[in-house]
Formats: C-alpha cells, structure tokens, sequence
C-alpha cells in the first residue's frame, strides 16, 4: 500500500550537539545564528542530544554551527 505523500522540497541540514543538562542551549544556538542573518525554517531533535536545523543561507549556518560545536568543545557528527 501506497501513501500519497507528494515530496514538495528536500532541504539541506544543518546539525549541532546540543548540552541537555544546560538550560537555554537552544535559544543561544538560535540567537547566534539571528545574529548571523541566519533564518531557521525548521528545527527538530533526532533524540540523541542533536538538532537538526533547516536554515538559509546554508553555508553561513553550517560556519555557525561549526562554531558553536568548537565553542561547546563537541565533536561534529
């Protein structure tokens, strides 16, 4: 069987590694990437301390979160 789910866009991700036990971690993230002149679109956890961000423009987004990853001292996954 057959769902008529029609993709209308597939979009590129930005991911980061979020501290759970650190309150506010997704405001910081959030505010560091407005303050870039980043505009997030879509924003979900995969569960595993990861957020996933659908972001434009994506290249400056990625050089954010890589900041933010050498920042928090996280390995990128």
């Amino acid at each position: 069987v057959s769902a008529a789910i029609d993709v209308v866009s597939v979009n590129d991700v930005v991911t980061v590694r979020l501290a759970q036990s650190v309150p506010g971690q997704l405001g910081k993230i959030a505010r560091r990437m407005a303050v870039a002149g980043i505009n997030v679109r879509v924003v979900y956890s995969d569960h595993d301390r990861r957020l996933i961000m659908v972001a434009d423009p994506i290249e400056r987004a990625r050089d954010v979160a890589e900041g933010w990853m050498r920042d928090s001292g996280e390995v990128k996954t």
